[in-house]
């Protein structure tokens, strides 16, 4: 499960077109942007969503709100261990990482 966290406050649970992953063009969609990517080592621990944030957890945002004067994400901050001084701005999306292999065995990284 995913879950769009809007800089307005609104937190909105979000599914992949395909059913199994976000694309990068969702990503940017959501984002507003150009994605990076907070794993889930930078993240606090919080009961803000129904799905706690776990080992898998990671929150995409766009690369380059601050440079585009995006407003702050009160929420995403408060999620981020360094958000006392390093804020997040801009809508972001708040997801789980998985994998599965393809057909030559390969893994492939997958959000949902």
């Amino acid at each position: 499960m995913a879950y769009l966290i809007k800089a307005t406050g609104e937190i909105t649970q979000v599914r992949p077109a395909n059913g199994e992953g976000f694309t990068l063009d969702e990503l940017q969609g959501f984002v507003g942007g150009y994605i990076e990517v907070i794993d889930s080592s930078k993240l606090r621990r919080s009961q803000l969503v129904e799905d706690p944030i776990t080992d898998e957890s990671e929150l995409w945002l766009n690369e380059n709100g601050k440079l585009q004067n995006l407003p702050i994400n009160q929420i995403a901050t408060m999620l981020y261990t360094y958000g006392d001084h390093d804020p997040i701005v801009g809508d972001v999306l708040l997801a789980k990482v998985g994998w599965r292999t393809n057909k030559e065995g390969e893994r492939n990284d997958y959000h949902f």
